[in-house]
């Protein structure tokens, strides 16, 4: 890891870090490097509450886009801007740490999605020095062959060559990514049947004066519209919806004139954006003059 040490003195420089920056570090479970790894702070620095800046490395043969610290299996920061050296990344976080033990994690994202080996420290505020034993006064030494009332029995030991009792540390809490919900995926939209009213106008051109409406219900659009058609002619009507409605209004004498007449095709279609559907109706219209 030579050229990897070298690469990390020039991104440290780059970045002015003057706390806690300490050397690469491999796989803390004794194998080989990591893809990720985090430099600091080590498992047995002296930590205090507060801002700590927490380094680390990667790299991956695919481009690695970000890094993340998770604390205790949550997300706490990102690094958005990291340091390259071509394969070799660099990043620097900071954690507001509360007191007590912590799992720290980093993550790639990007690159081949790999994560440390998880670094346990403890946050704490520094113990008081213990007092010094008082030297005793020549008065206070025993003597040199004290008497035999004056050997201590084993039950008056002192206390302190008593091996102290150790507390086993906690088991870490293994880490989990949350798991991201799948994005529904959009539906076409549905189009129920087309009716025309009124379907018949007449018998005089008078009577043709009438709105023709042409109605079809529908579910999941953003938009529709209608054309009405006859042998070779075709006119558009365009259309809107309103509340689960299709609506397009004409006039008859809007088709080709006022004394057409006869049997006409419509079809109507909507879309959202995932598709769009398309059906058909028909009506007619006779005019006649007086």
């Amino acid at each position: 890891m030579g050229w990897v040490a070298a690469a990390v003195s020039g991104i440290a420089a780059t970045v002015g870090v003057t706390t806690i920056v300490v050397g690469l570090q491999s796989d803390a479970s004794g194998g080989g490097p990591a893809d990720v790894w985090i430099d600091g702070p080590r498992a047995e620095a002296s930590l205090v509450p507060g801002d700590i800046l927490v380094s680390a490395h990667a790299t991956a043969e695919a481009r690695i886009e970000d890094l993340v610290l998770e604390v205790d299996g949550e997300q706490v920061a990102d690094a958005e801007d990291v340091e390259r050296n071509g394969k070799l990344v660099y990043a620097t976080f900071t954690w507001a740490a509360d007191e007590g033990e912590h799992v720290l994690v980093v993550t790639q994202e990007g690159g081949d999605g790999a994560r440390s080996a998880e670094r346990l420290v403890y946050v704490g505020n520094p113990l008081a020095p213990v007092p010094a034993k008082p030297t005793p006064t020549p008065s206070e030494k025993p003597s040199e062959r004290p008497s035999p009332s004056e050997t201590p029995s084993p039950s008056e030991t002192p206390s302190e060559s008593a091996t102290p009792t150790v507390e086993p540390k906690p088991e870490p809490r293994p880490t989990k990514k949350p798991t991201k919900k799948p994005t529904p995926q959009p539906t076409p939209p549905t189009l129920g049947s087309v009716t025309v009213t009124p379907n018949q106008v007449g018998p005089t051109i008078a009577g043709c004066a009438g709105n023709i409406v042409v109605r079809a219900n529908v579910s999941g659009a953003t938009s529709g519209s209608a054309r009405v058609y006859r042998t070779n002619l075709s006119k558009d009507i365009g259309g809107s919806i309103s509340g689960g409605v299709f609506t397009a209004t004409f006039k008859q004498a809007d088709l080709y004139g006022a004394n057409t007449s006869g049997d006409f095709s419509v079809s109507v279609t909507v879309t959202n954006k995932a598709g769009s559907i398309t059906k058909d109706g028909a009506f007619s219209v006779y005019c006649s003059k007086d």
